[in-house]
């Protein structure tokens, strides 16, 4: 079982301590508790605040989606593999669409889904280990691309009081993420051995669905953690009854 640990994670290095009471932002529009549409309210309004949020906002502590810089990233296999991703850039977060939305009030839960061309991902990597059967060692540029994402994210939250008003609190979340393909490239395998890194770039990729089995619960985990860090940056600032009044 792929754990994930991040031993920097830096989004347009905003800290939430830094969090203060915040109205929700213009490009945001909230919905009605007691609307029988309330699901049909939130995508729309998702649909229209997105491509905002993308430009990222300092306000709020959003940083900048297109693309979106992550420092650094570590990644291990429980001892099979270990790999430290960084000065990581992620293209296409402009073309992911939101599809649903539901919104469960008493039950304090939401569920999102949301589809994308293609999603690509560049930066440096060091790796030493091995993925099912395959050696890997080497240090060099690399790229991660996936093609037609399906992503369903489904989220818990509380309601916390501070000062007088309730906030969103995420907690525990899940997310599943499928793909119609994924394209490997890892530069300067095997110190530099062209002959072996193009070969076993060649079979990463001929066998990517075995790779990405193996790899999905470290994406998922990257994705989710992503998304939470985000999302809190809002609902952190922002009292909850203004989200949903």
């Amino acid at each position: 079982m792929w754990c994930l640990l991040f031993s920097v994670l830096f989004l347009g290095g905003y800290s939430l301590s830094e969090a203060k009471k915040l109205p929700l932002p213009p490009y945001i529009k909230a919905c009605h508790k007691d609307d029988p549409n309330i699901d049909a309210c939130a995508l729309q309004h998702a649909k229209e605040s997105i491509p905002q949020m993308l430009n990222g906002d300092k306000t709020y502590g959003i940083p900048i989606l297109n693309p979106l810089e992550l420092e650094s990233i570590s990644v291990e296999t429980g001892g099979n593999l270990t790999i430290i991703l960084s000065k990581v850039k992620v293209f296409g977060l402009d073309k992911i669409d939101v599809t649903k939305i539901k919104v469960d009030l008493p039950g304090k839960a939401l569920q999102f889904e949301f589809k994308g061309e293609k999603l690509e991902i560049l930066g440096k990597y060091q790796m030493d280990g091995k993925i099912l059967v395959i050696p890997l060692k080497g240090n060099g540029d690399c790229s991660l691309i996936a093609s037609n994402v399906d992503i369903k994210f489904n989220l818990k939250y509380d309601l916390v009081e501070r000062d007088g008003d309730e906030y969103i609190q995420l907690g525990e979340n899940n997310i599943d993420i499928d793909l119609d393909n994924l394209q490997l490239q890892f530069d300067n395998l095997f110190n530099g051995n062209e002959e072996l890194g193009k070969s076993t770039n060649k079979i990463l990729n001929e066998e990517w669905k075995a790779v990405y089995a193996e790899l999905k619960p470290a994406i998922s985990k990257t994705i989710s953690t992503i998304a939470v860090t985000i999302v809190t940056r809002v609902t952190e600032r922002v009292p909850y009854k203004q989200i949903f009044v």
